[in-house]
């Protein structure tokens, strides 16, 4: 198991080093997911 996550951590391309872009990254998978929701939803209706 452990030696599966290093091969995760290694195999990024992109390390997130600062807190900064965590959080940016997060807003945008946040804002992602919300407009996935939004199409969903007006198919639905």
């Amino acid at each position: 198991m452990k030696e599966e996550l290093s091969k995760l951590s290694h195999s990024s391309s992109t390390p997130i080093h600062s807190v900064e872009e965590q959080r940016a990254l997060k807003s945008r998978l946040t804002f992602f997911c919300v407009a996935k929701l939004g199409e969903t939803y007006n198919q639905l209706v």
